[in-house]
């Protein structure tokens, strides 16, 4: 008894059929054969993966093959159809996962189909699919930097599973005109300072949700995954106005931010020694900023 109509959490039943016999038909064969490659890596929550789908053709055949996704695990997607076109053998449909993707492990398969002189169908065998944690996950702070000037952006790392070798990391979302350096990365990898240069025509204001893409170079092929998203960066019409501070003062390891707020320190010191100098501001003191009954 087959039934025909569900629908909700609980699949209530809307409509039932009773059959005693089922038809089946002889038919030719159909002009294309499907296969699912099984990915070589997991997908990482946070990540994306490309399942590569085969078609083989039947001779006299060359027409497109319309691929399409039966079902995914929670939490992950991909476009729902992608197209071999007439003359190729293989397509390539792209998965992401969110950050918080149901983890474990599932068979998908996807299903074909393509015209000659009417609609047939083929569909894949299963294929094994794991969605994993990340090796890292992270944060971005906060920076700032000037049009024509140059900073870095910090970012930390707080371990997940362990891998072997090192992650190269990309600082991405970054606005218009604002480039930044590639790092590397191991397991034991806690906090990163991204270089960051701005041209002359970087795009003004505060960029919002930048983020991390670390790829990871295993046996099965190249794993990719984001973290550190929320990120904020600022860029301002012109640098710091005040000179740079001498490296034994900043530091090798101030960032952007942190030298300009250094900077805005010393012109309110300024402008604090320059109102206790006034006279017509009542200190009656001198210029080097002490009164005339001042201390030494």
């Amino acid at each position: 008894m087959p039934e025909l109509v569900t629908f909700g959490p609980n699949r209530a039943v809307f409509c039932r059929s009773r059959i005693d016999r089922l038809t089946l038909a002889v038919v030719e064969p159909a002009p294309f054969t499907l296969a699912l490659k099984p990915p070589g890596t997991e997908l990482l929550r946070g990540g994306r993966i490309e399942l590569e789908v085969a078609v083989e053709r039947a001779e006299g055949f060359d027409g497109p093959v319309t691929v399409r996704r039966l079902w995914l695990p929670s939490g992950t997607s991909s476009p729902t159809t992608v197209r071999v076109e007439p003359g190729k053998t293989s397509a390539r449909l792209r998965v992401d996962a969110k950050t918080d993707a149901r983890l474990g492990s599932y068979e998908i398969a996807l299903l074909g189909e393509a015209d000659r002189g009417g609609t047939t169908f083929q569909a894949t065998s299963h294929v094994p699919l794991t969605v994993a944690e990340p090796h890292l996950t992270g944060a971005v702070s906060m920076a700032a930097v000037g049009r024509g000037g140059r900073g870095e952006v910090v970012a930390t790392f707080a371990p997940g599973r362990p891998f072997e070798g090192t992650a190269r990391a990309r600082l991405l979302n970054l606005p218009a005109g604002v480039t930044a350096s590639a790092l590397d990365v191991d397991a034991e990898t806690t906090r990163v300072a991204f270089p960051i240069e701005a041209s002359g025509k970087a795009r003004l204001g505060l960029a919002r949700n930048l983020f991390v893409e670390l790829t990871v170079e295993t046996a099965g092929g190249p794993v990719s995954w984001r973290t550190a998203h929320g990120g904020q960066l600022r860029v301002d019409r012109t640098a710091a106005t005040a000179a740079a501070p001498a490296d034994d003062e900043a530091g090798p390891s101030k960032s952007r931010l942190e030298l300009l707020r250094d900077a805005a320190r010393r012109r309110a010191e300024e402008r604090r020694a320059a109102v206790a100098g006034d006279p017509a501001a009542g200190g009656g003191g001198r210029a080097d900023g002490r009164g005339a009954g001042g201390s030494r």
